[in-house]
């Protein structure tokens, strides 16, 4: 039997429509509906196969991820094959779901979300947090790990995202509960396990495939969350999440499992998913995010 969704009661509204519903379609709102144009589509090499993750640096460099395998970093060209690969020393890979750059106090940093948690048996998760290098030659020398909690017990997530302020969010993927934000504030430290702060639930129970959050990413204060289906626009405003736009629906990327997702300074969307035998890639041109 298929579920109905609701947006959570407590979930903040979108100062551009007070009735957009959160992970569903707009209905009976005069507001424009935003779109996306495919710019470039490839598949991505075998090493990538289970790409999970996607992010952008401040010299306009990608670099994606896979949730198995060695714990390398991959740079890729715009046509999504890969310049260099960057190892991050001294870490295993259990479950890596999503990359987010920005500031640290080495200056810029990767954030590598070890989030994912399909059986909710972690009690605790890792971000590790390793500077960005801007010699095409350096490697990693060192790393830190960030481990937390959720102070509701443990949870699946694959999305995370960076505020301005240096805060940390992390959003649930929406299969055992409700989906939901939790944030980590500054100071990030190593030497401690940190409890999250819940922030909000954008729905008022879990969800269903396609819509279950896999991916996430920050500018400034706008957000985008990605679900296996669609893309869906947030503003970070008066400490919470609210909706700004209607979703944007992926399905004509053809995507077999959608998971990552990036946004460009320039306009520029990158969205990053598994295979079979490769993942996928595609460079999109949006006129919202």
């Amino acid at each position: 039997m298929n579920t109905v969704y609701r947006p959570h009661p407590n979930l903040p509204r979108s100062r551009t429509c007070a009735t957009l519903v959160v992970l569903l379609a707009l209905t009976g709102c005069d507001v424009r509906r935003p779109s996306c144009e495919l710019v470039a589509k490839a598949s991505l090499p075998d090493v990538l196969q289970e790409a999970s993750g996607v992010a952008i640096d401040a010299a306009g460099r990608t670099w994606s991820l896979a949730d198995s395998g060695e714990p390398v970093l991959f740079h890729l060209d715009d046509s999504g094959r890969i310049v260099r690969e960057f190892r991050v020393p001294d870490v295993h890979v259990r479950d890596w779901e999503d990359l987010a750059i920005g500031s640290c106090p080495a200056g810029e940093c990767f954030y590598i979300g070890d989030i994912g948690d399909n059986l909710h048996e972690r009690d605790a998760v890792l971000i590790l947090r390793a500077p960005v290098p801007y010699d095409d030659e350096a490697e990693a020398s060192s790393v830190e790990q960030l481990r937390i909690r959720y102070p509701d017990g443990p949870s699946d997530a694959e999305a995370m995202a960076l505020l301005p302020d240096g805060s940390l969010l992390i959003i649930t993927k929406g299969r055992n509960r409700a989906v939901g934000v939790y944030r980590y504030r500054e100071p990030l430290r190593a030497d401690s396990v940190h409890t999250l702060e819940h922030v909000q639930d954008l729905t008022d129970g879990i969800v269903q495939l396609p819509e279950q959050i896999t991916g996430a990413s920050a500018l400034g204060e706008r957000i985008v969350l990605r679900s296996y289906s669609a893309l869906h626009g947030y503003e970070w405003t008066g400490d919470s999440l609210a909706v700004a736009h209607p979703p944007v629906a992926l399905r004509f990327l053809g995507e077999q499992q959608g998971e990552g997702v990036a946004l460009h300074p320039d306009g520029t969307v990158i969205v990053v998913g598994e295979g079979d035998r490769n993942g996928s890639y595609a460079r999109l041109r949006c006129d919202t995010f």
